[in-house]
């Protein structure tokens, strides 16, 4: 059960924290700043949506790829989704994303978001401050 801990302990990490150092200051959510122009294959023909967040504790941006079921544009709006979260996201978006869809389309496990974080340096977001 431990290892089902680490990716929001990343995710907390990545968009600021759990809690202010200071309460009287006005805590900022960090922005989720699209990447319009960059293509990234998931599987099955579908396409990765491509994110950048600027972490304050990590003090670096970090690649966030979304990847939305295929039953998601027509859904009621109230629906609700798991979402996988998957480390090593450069690497492992399309893998995990195969998995899941021909999991999910066999009936074994529900259709969910799956969002990829990237590394920084060896394949992440090298150059990008």
């Amino acid at each position: 059960m431990k290892c089902r801990k680490m990716p929001l302990v990343v995710f907390i990490m990545l968009v600021g924290g759990v809690s202010s150092a200071q309460p009287s200051q006005a805590r900022q959510t960090p922005l989720l700043v699209a990447e319009t122009g960059r293509v990234v294959p998931a599987t099955r023909g579908g396409v990765a949506e491509s994110f950048q967040i600027s972490s304050a504790i990590l003090k670096e941006t970090r690649r966030i790829l979304v990847i939305l079921p295929a039953s998601y544009s027509q859904s009621a709006p109230d629906r609700r989704y798991p979402i996988t979260v998957v480390v090593d996201g450069e690497y492992l978006v399309a893998p995990v994303a195969a998995v899941s869809d021909e999991l999910s389309r066999n009936g074994q496990i529900p259709e969910s978001v799956i969002v990829g974080v990237e590394n920084v340096g060896g394949g992440g977001l090298a150059g990008v401050e």
